[in-house]
């Protein structure tokens, strides 16, 4: 509809163009006829007197019919002479008429031509007007192809962004989404390029100070003390992002209000580098140079440790606060690790500590980003085990060079972890 409102209207334009340009060309046409005959109206009076006069002379004063022959041509020069004046008289009383003539055609033409320049003048402003118009009215066009463009494009982003995380996570709002991101654009005006000092809630800048917080805090370890800070601004980037994820939930995740998932204990890092990924597809749309990592001060090990260790607060079974209604549904065997970390987490003080000091890190790399998915499943969940227990064999064997009372410890610390086995092999 719009186009064919385009259409008509440049139709209409050119076409009262075209009757302008005729009109006119009969008009000058119509003029320029009328000149002619009054400059040959003049001529032709201007010829005719002299002619009128020599012939009342020649019939009433010297009393000579008018013939076509010569004979009774005077001899006298007094009548010559009388005769000269009477021409010179007349022609140039002709003269004179024909100057009064020409002057009053040339005023009449200067009249004319300034009437003609005051009409070209107006035509010219009305012309000037509606190829004025015409130009608004193309720019006002081009600017809403832009917009439009723009938008498909943005909408194109958020589908690759989409299809690069598996259809995982979804784009909600997008309209809502665009105008938070690009609030400056409508119909008539549109900016590819969004300026940072322009901060409004929703906007990019509140997105990166937001992304930049989560990074503080994790550079400063505030999330170990307060894990539920780190759902909560992951939560937030969500919403600022218009982000919800679309799968089914799954053990590990972190549930807001019993049905939106925030984040998965498990894919904690994906996640993240998602979120990052997210982020910086939106920069470079925008044309921010600044690139983002929610992963650069990321403990991964730790962070998954604290989050599970507040399970307490995040359990399906409890009745939640309606101010703070998170849930947690449970992973079996990332809770065990982090029950057999808490374990060995033996005091700097304690005389096992130089011996079992390196466990803990051993369950700290098989939480790592790399390793994380294959403990999450019984066999190498069991493989993790057998091979942890040959660890702490190996530390209480050293230990136990130094005193040999460090053998019914080392019983308690070998008897834990076959307890874990069983509780999983039942």
């Amino acid at each position: 509809m719009h186009n064919e409102y385009i259409i008509t209207n440049k139709a209409c334009i050119q076409s009262g163009a075209v009757h302008q340009r005729i009109g006119k060309q009969f008009i000058n046409r119509d003029k320029m006829r009328k000149e002619y005959l009054i400059l040959g109206f003049v001529l032709l009076i201007t010829l005719i007197f002299p002619l009128v006069v020599l012939y009342l002379y020649r019939e009433y004063v010297t009393g000579i019919p008018v013939t076509f022959s010569l004979d009774g041509v005077s001899r006298d020069s007094g009548k010559w002479s009388d005769f000269g004046s009477l021409l010179s008289g007349l022609f140039t009383l002709s003269g004179a008429v024909a100057a009064l003539a020409a002057l009053l055609f040339a005023i009449f033409q200067n009249r004319q031509l300034s009437d003609e320049a005051k009409k070209r003048s107006v035509m010219d402003q009305e012309t000037a007007r509606k190829n004025e118009s015409f130009m608004i009215f193309q720019q006002e066009r081009m600017n809403f192809e832009k917009f439009r463009m723009h938008q498909l494009m943005f909408n194109d982003l958020l589908d690759k962004v989409e299809v690069d995380a598996f259809n995982n996570f979804a784009f909600k709002a997008r309209m809502i989404f665009y105008k938070k991101i690009f609030s400056n654009n409508s119909f008539s005006k549109c900016d590819t390029k969004v300026d940072l000092t322009d901060v409004k809630a929703g906007s990019l800048k509140d997105i990166l100070d937001c992304v930049e917080s989560i990074n503080v805090k994790m550079k400063s370890e505030e999330y170990f003390d307060s894990p539920h800070v780190l759902v909560d601004d992951i939560s937030t980037l969500h919403s600022l992002l218009m982000l919800t994820v679309e799968r089914t939930a799954r053990d590990g995740d972190i549930i807001f209000a019993g049905k939106f998932i925030v984040l998965n204990v498990v894919d904690l890092h994906n996640d993240l580098v998602f979120l990052s990924d997210a982020v910086n597809a939106l920069c470079t749309f925008c044309e921010v140079d600044t690139r983002v990592s929610l992963t650069t001060h990321l403990s991964l090990g730790k962070t998954i440790i604290t989050l599970i260790n507040y399970a307490g607060h995040f359990d399906f079974s409890k009745v939640q606060f309606s101010t703070y209604p998170y849930s947690f549904k449970s992973e079996l065997y990332l809770s065990n690790l982090a029950e057999l970390y808490k374990i060995f987490a033996i005091d700097k003080n304690s005389p096992l500590y130089p011996f079992f000091k390196n466990l803990n890190n051993y369950i700290l790399d098989a939480l790592g980003a790399s390793n994380i998915h294959h403990v999450t499943s019984i066999e190498g969940y069991l493989f993790f085990l057998n091979s942890f227990k040959q660890r702490v064999s190996s530390a209480i064997s050293e230990a136990m060079i130094h005193d040999v009372k460090f053998l019914t410890i080392g019983e308690y610390y070998l008897g834990e972890i076959v307890k874990m086995s069983a509780r999983i092999k039942n």
